[in-house]
């Protein structure tokens, strides 16, 4: 109560220092230190390999032996389309 007393009784004194304030945000905001294009590491690992001749099955039950042993974290989202000789497998974090 005893705030809104002081701007109720003083609106010159209120108005200074929403002024102030405004002023101290604006060259506050002007000296932050923002990027344009941030240096940003994506967390995606794309692996592509190519079997002549294999079948999309084939070439997927050997991503799926690879990427599902134990060397690979199991945190990551696998996705691999195959077709014939060909996959792609995309690991996410």
């Amino acid at each position: 109560m005893k705030l809104t007393q002081i701007a109720v009784d003083n609106p010159v004194f209120a108005t200074m220092m929403m002024v102030a304030l405004l002023v101290m945000g604006l060259f506050s905001y002007r000296q932050l230190g923002i990027d344009q294009f941030p240096n940003v590491d994506f967390p995606i690992v794309v692996v592509t390999t190519n079997y002549p001749g294999a079948s999309p099955e084939a070439v997927e039950v050997w991503a799926m032996k690879f990427f599902e042993s134990p060397g690979c974290p199991p945190s990551f989202r696998r996705t691999w389309p195959s077709s014939w000789g060909h996959v792609r497998v995309l690991l996410e974090a």
